[in-house]
């Protein structure tokens, strides 16, 4: 009899035992899982897309082609310092116009509208254009003011001012060519980092990480979210 009883025991002892191990490994898969070392994002973060557009040749340089990024940096550098250029030049040559206007027919220097300008280059003096809103029935476009009105001495004074306008609206076409440029860069060199980064599968720039947080109190554990560049 009593070697009976402690056979059941034995039995039931075993039972538990082996329940309680089962539930230990279920634990241990389920903390594992839980708990990756880290978890990484492998699609191009919008983070990167957008250092690539504002450096072109930033993801080059990262997919290790240095000659392609080199060009696409260089091309920036020029096309940069090309608009600054030309839209500084537009501008000083447009105040240089109007200041000999000022000078040489009587022209307010101090007027931004362009259309004004236009006119003191188109007509000889403010009364000849008057005279044409006249026949023209628009009285609300004549230059009462006499602090608007100009007249040219020569012929040549005005061509001068023409000169000097016309040029002014060449650098002002230069600096938008110069902005195109730089925008097209960044198109192409955002295309051309994006494809070249798919083909040779590379991992992005940055990576946003999962990892356990074993700092917290009671013991009470919890996630730690962090991105790596």
């Amino acid at each position: 009899m009593k070697l009976i009883v402690f056979l059941v025991f034995i039995l039931v002892f075993a039972g538990q035992s082996s329940a309680q191990i089962i539930i230990e490994e279920d634990v241990v898969t389920d903390t594992v899982d839980l708990f990756s070392p880290q978890v990484e994002s492998t699609q191009p973060s919008n983070a990167n897309m957008a250092l690539a557009i504002a450096l072109p040749g930033l993801g080059h340089y990262y997919l290790d082609r240095p000659v392609s990024a080199f060009s696409y940096m260089a091309v920036d550098i020029i096309s940069l310092v090309g608009l600054i250029y030309s839209y500084g030049q537009s501008r000083n040559l447009a105040a240089s116009a109007a200041a000999y206007a000022g000078t040489n027919a009587g022209a307010s220097a101090s007027v931004r509208d362009e259309s004004y300008w236009r006119n003191v280059g188109n007509f000889m003096d403010s009364k000849e254009y008057n005279n044409v809103m006249k026949l023209n029935r628009s009285p609300g476009d004549m230059y009462v003011d006499p602090a608007m009105w100009w007249r040219w001495a020569d012929e040549s004074f005005q061509g001068e001012f023409n000169e000097l306008r016309e040029s002014s609206r060449r650098f002002q076409v230069a600096s938008s060519f110069f902005l195109g440029a730089l925008v097209l860069n960044r198109i192409v060199s955002f295309v051309d980092a994006r494809t070249s980064g798919r083909r040779e599968n590379r991992p992005p720039l940055s990576s946003i990480s999962i990892k356990p947080d074993y700092t917290s109190a009671n013991d009470a554990y919890g996630l730690k979210v962090g991105v790596d560049f």
